[in-house]
């Protein structure tokens, strides 16, 4: 494969919330009805009951606002949308001409199904994870993938689905400051090392960014531009950052949630 397809491969593993602006530079990373609300008038030292406390109800609120138990319940989506894409350390964009994203959600992470379709200058990508192997299949040449996309599956967006599962803690941390909003945090712990620390916003509640560590490289997913489909909120733009770079940025034309998907599309073809 050529360095650019192995990027865009590394990339595909990163997955993103079946499709979802800013400027080139990386962003910063950087209210539950209760006296937990961190202000500059008045600053409280919670102790870490109470952090956990006001963590559980802060993602409560960002579950409601996504859609409440529809999200939490939907059981697929189907996603179309074009994007950009800018290879670490190259000055070169490229377009995504065909992007289409596939879905099947489950309560165990490691049982989801997913199906990503890329079109690029240099040709088709197809990045399949059947719930149990996981491979890229470009030019004709399969690339497994099993370990790092089932790793992928517990972090990220998806995470407030399963939030208040009996493994996993969530932690107000102190406001931070991101692209000139001054935003809730909270971080999600699975309690096997997987952690996602997610920047709510404090009027919406919605997920405005997540941040995890992946591969020893720190990944930021953006998310703008929401729209309502079946109840569920969407994000219809999505910036990806690896590291301190912006590598992706994703927008979405069509929507379909719970769509009806032939298992084919995560079945392994037999190649000539």
């Amino acid at each position: 494969m050529s360095r650019i397809t192995l990027f865009v491969v590394s990339l595909l593993i990163l997955g993103w919330p079946c499709l979802a602006q800013s400027s080139s530079s990386a962003p910063s990373t950087g209210e539950a009805a209760t006296a937990v609300e961190a202000t500059e008038e008045v600053a409280v030292e919670l102790s870490d009951e109470e952090r956990l406390l006001a963590g559980q109800q802060l993602m409560a609120q960002a579950l409601m606002a996504h859609g409440g138990e529809g999200f939490r319940q939907q059981t697929s989506q189907m996603s179309k949308g074009t994007g950009r894409l800018r290879p670490v350390g190259q000055a070169v964009t490229m377009d995504i001409e065909r992007l289409v994203v596939y879905k099947v959600f489950n309560p165990r992470a490691e049982d989801g199904q997913d199906r990503i379709e890329m079109s690029l200058p240099q040709g088709e990508l197809v990045q399949v994870f059947d719930g149990e192997e996981g491979w890229v299949l470009n030019s004709g040449h399969y690339m497994d993938q099993t370990a790092r996309l089932k790793n992928r599956r517990y972090y990220g967006y998806d995470v407030l689905r399963r939030f208040d599962a009996e493994t996993h803690k969530a932690k107000q941390l102190d406001n931070e400051m991101v692209a000139d909003r001054d935003l809730l945090v909270v971080q999600v712990n699975d309690g096997q090392g997987h952690v996602t620390k997610f920047y709510l916003d404090p009027q919406t509640h919605r997920v405005f960014q997540v941040v995890y560590g992946l591969d020893n490289q720190e990944i930021i997913e953006r998310y703008t531009d929401y729209e309502t489909h079946q109840g569920v909120q969407v994000p219809t733009n999505i910036e990806l950052y690896q590291g301190l770079s912006k590598v992706l940025e994703l927008e979405v034309a069509e929507v379909e949630v719970n769509a009806e998907l032939d298992e084919a599309l995560f079945t392994k073809p037999e190649l000539p």
